[in-house]
């Protein structure tokens, strides 16, 4: 056989052996190779060594089985492949399906706590709106009863706090009785009791009172009424004397309410010392009778509340008209009283108001009973 010939199987092993087949590694060959020489690893017996040609087939372990070829084996591979890709994307799709039910059921949940959240903010602000109504309604009531109170039975409070005399007041005034039915059938009055009460001045916001100006001696604080402090008591008196005048005549200036304080200043600097104990009391009520002298005082510095104090200190009216006329004319009411004397004042004038009132009952324009709450406003507490 020529050379030629014989070198092409050699050729076509060496070929297969190269060749990766399915289920075996890409880099071992179909044969362990071809030996070295003819011999037991070279043409001879049934193939090429061990692993050769033998038995009409490619060795016993690695050959091709019967009727495969190479592109049917890559289609068979090529279809499981997708097969299991296949698989990927369906069990991806049932994520998804999944995914999509637990969100609907999410949303649902959300959907029905805002619901919820929603409704209870309605419930809450109807029961707050309830309760406003509810209060309002339980004040309105109080507010009514303590406005008939003070109207028809006023207790000690609501006179000694003035309440009830200004109510009568608003009564006696000129939107429920003409002035000159009332100037034809006033009662009398003493011109001491109207100097001696405390009026209250509402455009200063403060107090006019002669008589918490002109204190009588048995009502100066124990502490106030020794024999040392006698000669700071007068001058005290006749600077507020001296102002009176000057303010009658339109001529109070800025250094005679001056003239007060330093009097003022000067009891507080003389009056005696105390030890803590059982005077203390005094030693406070003392503090608190030259506060009130020091507030009296500044109430000079206005003009209007000049004038005001003015003609009270020399006022001449007696009747319960003067009264009415002259605290709608400064626009005054009636303070609280503080003083044993004032508290008796209070008393005395109440009766005679009243019994005014009844008196003029039958001229009298009704009022309703939503006008008489809004009229009655308590009196602020000057400060101490």
């Amino acid at each position: 056989m020529p050379i030629a010939s014989n070198l092409v199987p050699m050729f076509l092993v060496a070929a297969l052996a190269t060749v990766a087949w399915p289920g075996s590694a890409a880099s071992q060959p179909l044969l362990d190779g071809v030996g070295g020489g003819f011999g037991n690893q070279g043409f001879g017996g049934g193939g090429f060594g061990n692993q050769g040609f033998g038995g009409g087939g490619f060795g016993s372990d690695m050959g091709l089985a019967a009727g495969s070829t190479v592109q049917g084996d890559v289609g068979r591979g090529l279809g499981v492949y997708n097969a299991g890709l296949g698989q990927f994307f369906s069990g991806l799709g049932q994520f998804n399906l999944e995914t999509a039910k637990a969100n609907a059921v999410e949303t649902a949940r959300a959907a029905t706590l805002n619901e919820y959240l929603y409704r209870s903010r309605l419930v809450a602000r109807e029961r707050y709106a309830r309760k406003v109504a509810a209060e309002r309604e339980r004040n309105r009531e109080r507010r009514e009863a303590v406005a008939d109170r003070i109207n028809t039975r006023p207790n000690e409070r609501d006179i000694m706090d003035g309440a009830a005399l200004n109510r009568i007041l608003e009564d006696l005034s000129g939107y429920r009785i003409a002035p000159s039915i009332l100037r034809s059938r006033a009662q009398a009055l003493p011109v001491e009791l109207i100097q001696g009460v405390p009026y209250h001045y509402p455009s200063i916001g403060g107090v006019i009172s002669l008589g918490r100006m002109l204190p009588e001696p048995e009502d100066w604080p124990v502490l106030l009424r020794g024999e040392p402090l006698a000669s700071r008591r007068l001058a005290y008196d006749r600077a507020v004397q001296d102002a009176l005048l000057l303010a009658r005549h339109g001529r109070l200036g800025l250094e005679d309410i001056r003239g007060i304080r330093e009097a003022i200043r000067s009891l507080r600097s003389g009056m005696p010392r105390v030890e803590p104990g059982a005077e203390q009391a005094a030693f406070y009520q003392a503090q608190v009778f030259l506060n009130q002298l020091e507030t009296s005082a500044r109430t000079l510095q206005a003009a209007a509340t000049t004038v005001a104090i003015a003609e009270l200190d020399g006022f001449h009216g007696t009747t319960v008209f003067e009264l009415v006329d002259f605290m709608e004319r400064f626009g005054l009411r009636f303070a609280p009283a503080r003083t044993p004397e004032e508290r008796e004042l209070y008393g005395t004038l109440y009766f005679v108001l009243s019994e005014q009132r009844n008196e003029l009952n039958d001229v009298l324009e009704p009022i309703e009973s939503s006008m008489l709450i809004d009229r009655i406003q308590p009196v602020p507490e000057e400060p101490r």
